[in-house]
């Protein structure tokens, strides 16, 4: 059986819900095999789910129209494609999770090739919708009613902690009464919008100054090293897993960031540590990465960096998927795939 994912929006999650539902499926003794349709010309999306899932088939089986293999098909061609396409990575697997090209809400052709595709297959559909305070319902209901039967449910994404119960009654109710499963709310988590310290050396073109086998840290949270009524540590312990940005010349922020659970040090305007600071930074295990914006310009790529900061780690897939275990409805899942036990 075949089930696709697709989006309402550009950048609903696809992937990662991908990655999560079908970890989840395996873990329970699902053998799931993955073909994306996304042509985003590099791949690493489904590098990564190659990893996640513990695929054999190579990439260019995995992603057909990132390995060139297509480029902007109509809906009658990728009908006949994906066909073929989903032999390839389907032998042996129960399942085959197909992520859908396109949002649903700025591409009506990838509406008609997602119903004439699904309608071939036989397969179905989970549709992901960004949360937003005034989410447009009426707008979101007539296209996904074309798929009929074939549509399993729907997942809302990224809905903030505190807007929880609200999404429950204004969205979830509603789309239920227009005859729409909600199989998941998924909340926004720091974990799953984290970056690394090496997305950030990369976005802010920074020297690696030491501890660089420790760049593939999270970070969940940024603070600025100013001036402030409290002490510094007073000011800095009041979050963890972050990033410190700090200006260079400023050692007495720098040393009370590291006096606090710290991820690594960005300073700004080009000047690197005092020794103190390095040798102490080096003791903790604290990457230090100097960079020649200056602040302002460097907590905007940080801030930009957590804006688009993809799915690509380890940390972020175990999240979602405790997330997935506690709230999604696996029940029809497994029901509407055919799945038993």
């Amino acid at each position: 059986m075949d089930l696709y994912v697709a989006s309402w929006e550009k950048s609903g999650g696809k992937t990662a819900l991908c990655a999560g539902i079908g970890r989840s499926l395996k873990r329970s003794g699902i053998r799931v095999g993955y073909l994306s349709l996304a042509c985003n010309g590099t791949g690493i999306d489904a590098w990564f789910m190659k990893t996640a899932l513990g695929l054999d088939e190579p990439i260019e089986e995995i992603a057909p129209c990132s390995a060139g293999k297509s480029a902007g098909i109509a809906a009658g061609q990728l009908k006949a494609n994906v066909k073929e396409w989903r032999e390839a990575v389907a032998k042996g697997k129960d399942v085959t999770l197909i992520e859908a090209a396109g949002a649903l809400a700025t591409d009506e052709r990838a509406t008609e090739a997602l119903v004439e595709t699904v309608e071939s297959l036989g397969a179905r559909v989970i549709v992901v919708v960004n949360y937003a305070e005034k989410v447009q319902v009426d707008k979101i209901v007539a296209p996904l009613k074309k798929l009929g039967q074939n549509l399993l449910g729907v997942i809302v994404n990224r809905v903030p902690r505190n807007r929880m119960g609200i999404a429950r009654a204004e969205i979830r109710d509603v789309l239920e009464r227009q005859g729409l499963r909600v199989l998941c709310l998924v909340p926004e988590d720091r974990i799953l919008l984290g970056v690394t310290l090496a997305e950030l050396a990369e976005r802010l073109q920074a020297e690696r100054v030491c501890c660089a086998d420790r760049l593939e840290q999270m970070v969940h949270n940024v603070m600025i090293g100013v001036m402030t009524p409290d002490s510094g540590s007073d000011y800095f312990i009041r979050k963890d897993h972050k990033a410190v940005i700090a200006r260079g010349e400023r050692p007495d922020m720098q040393l009370a960031a590291l006096s606090t659970p710290t991820a690594g040090l960005i300073l700004t305007g080009g000047k690197g540590p005092i020794p103190q600071v390095k040798a102490w930074a080096e003791e903790k295990h604290v990457p230090i990465l100097v960079t020649k914006a200056d602040t302002l310009a460097a907590a905007s790529e940080v801030e930009n960096a957590f804006v688009t900061a993809r799915f690509h780690h380890e940390a972020k897939l175990t999240r979602l998927e405790d997330i997935l275990r506690e709230d999604f409805d696996f029940s029809t899942l497994r029901s509407g795939l055919g799945l038993t036990g």
